[in-house]
């Protein structure tokens, strides 16, 4: 029986037993995309009361390029909800969602969004076909339903015209590029772009349909990039902005202003890491504001009688147009490198590399390894440096070593063995469900129900431990 203070919870599954009518999940039978625009395609549902979690595989053709699949969001319907979406297979979109509590109401909306580009020409189309689709309760249970697909049609289009203001109180100089993305990579290029000498007021025309970022920065170098640790910028207040085909949208401001970014950067690793016996760890190298690095070196020693270096990965701040690169210089000492192929890391706190160490099968629990930045002698220098390649000043593990402590095995659910289950788990899972790359080692032994697989079944599960709710719906 579950503790009383879940009574609302209780409520809410004896609700869902009672569910009998029919469910339908659906694309808009017939859609018109504007020629060379941008379009939002929903993913709707008739009934939704008792949906959990959710996974859809949509194709239109491999070969077909009349539409682009580029994003994926929430939709009406899911609002806070965390929804994963795969769109690097030409002609295919994955997409999986789920949340903390099932949704109750009945009325029909969006699940999902998915963002187009148009490349095809007036009269083409291209077919919207399920090829997967699967809705769960909280009991990771699936809920019956039919899906049905549509048609998306290319007519001529009719570009629209945004107007603004740029701002700026400083006393950089220099030419304003004002540039509408396509999400908030303001290193990337822009979609459609002006530029001003002063500021002032600007205008950009002959933009298609779609939803955009805007930003813009004073080039104070004249190098004509963006240079994060130099140049002023901003962004509007209201992105990302919906621009509907033919409109006008007025008061686009942006106010510009003068970088400031702290002097010495934080660079630290994780000192409450642990793996069993075999298990890979995933070692995050964090800094505290990633702002204008454009390259990075760390050398990190390790006791290599408890871990081994296995592997190295982009961590959470960087783009795909970076390349990180391992080299084991010695037992217990790996060099991790880092170089983007283009602009600097625009800002944020995370992790700039996920090394990879394995637990070594011989050793014990509560064993543990320090994981410690090299004091630089021996030509072993750690640094970041901007797109120059002038050092930006690092101040390497503030706060002592990191450090992966021995420990024992894992228990059904824990899909990224970090010896708990939870919201991380459940993620790691949609990832994996949604075919995504899970950031994380996934553990098969984390299965639920016994299906050999990690997906929306590990996911609800997960969830439902750390609501508190009876957590082993399938017996095991």
């Amino acid at each position: 029986m579950l503790p009383g203070k879940l009574g609302a919870a209780i409520s809410t599954l004896f609700l869902m037993a009672s569910i009998s009518m029919a469910v339908t999940v659906s694309v808009p039978s017939s859609t018109d995309v504007p020629q060379g625009g941008l379009v939002s395609i929903p993913v709707n549902v008739d009934n939704p009361r008792g949906i959990m979690g959710f996974q859809f595989v949509l194709t239109w053709g491999a070969n077909n390029n009349v539409i682009e699949a580029l994003t994926v969001t929430s939709g009406s319907l899911t609002g806070g909800w965390f929804i994963s979406g795969n769109t690097e297979t030409p002609g295919t979109v994955n997409i999986a969602g789920f949340s903390l509590s099932p949704l109750t109401g009945t009325a029909s909306g969006s699940l999902c969004l998915i963002q187009f580009k148009v490349n095809g020409t007036a009269g083409q189309q291209a077919t919207l076909n399920f090829t997967t689709s699967v809705l769960s309760d909280s009991q990771g249970q699936a809920i019956t339903h039919t899906a049905t697909g549509g048609n998306v049609s290319v007519v001529v289009a009719s570009p629209a015209t945004i107007n603004g203001t740029i701002n700026y109180g400083g006393t950089s100089q220099g030419t304003i590029y004002v540039g509408l993305f396509l999400d908030r990579n303001y290193n990337s290029e822009p979609v459609y772009s002006t530029s001003l000498a002063n500021p002032g007021a600007f205008s950009i025309s002959g933009i298609m349909s779609g939803t955009y970022y805007i930003g813009a920065f004073r080039d104070a170098d004249g190098d004509g990039q963006y240079d994060v640790l130099t140049d002023p910028a901003g962004e509007y207040a209201g992105n990302p902005l919906a621009v509907s085909a033919g409109s006008t949208v007025n008061d686009v401001n942006i106010i510009l202003q003068d970088p400031a970014f702290p002097a010495t950067r934080q660079v630290s690793i994780p000192n409450n890491l642990t793996g069993g016996p075999g298990r890979v760890v995933n070692v995050p190298i964090n800094v505290d504001e990633g702002a204008g690095v454009a390259s990075f070196r760390f050398v990190i020693e390790y006791d290599s009688t408890v871990v081994e270096d296995t592997g190295i990965e982009r961590g959470s701040l960087l783009p795909a147009t970076w390349l990180v690169l391992r080299r084991q210089l010695s037992a217990g000492k790996t060099e991790i490198t880092g170089q983007t192929l283009r602009g600097e890391l625009v800002g944020g706190s995370g992790s700039l590399a996920i090394a990879k160490f394995q637990v070594k099968s011989t050793a014990t629990v509560g064993q543990f390894s320090n994981l410690t930045f090299s004091d630089g002698t021996n030509n072993e220098t750690n640094f970041l440096k901007d797109s120059g390649g002038t050092l930006i000043n690092g101040n390497y593990n503030p706060s002592g070593p990191g450090k992966i402590e021995v420990v024992p095995g894992i228990a059904k659910g824990d899909v990224n063995g970090d010896l708990t289950v939870g919201v991380a788990d459940a993620i790691a899972a949609l990832r994996v469900a949604a075919g995504l790359p899970p950031g994380v080692t996934i553990y098969l032994e984390a299965d639920v129900n016994n299906d050999g697989a990690i997906g929306v079944a590990e996911a609800i599960f997960a969830l439902r431990v750390a609501a508190g709710l009876e957590p082993d719906p399938y017996g095991n």
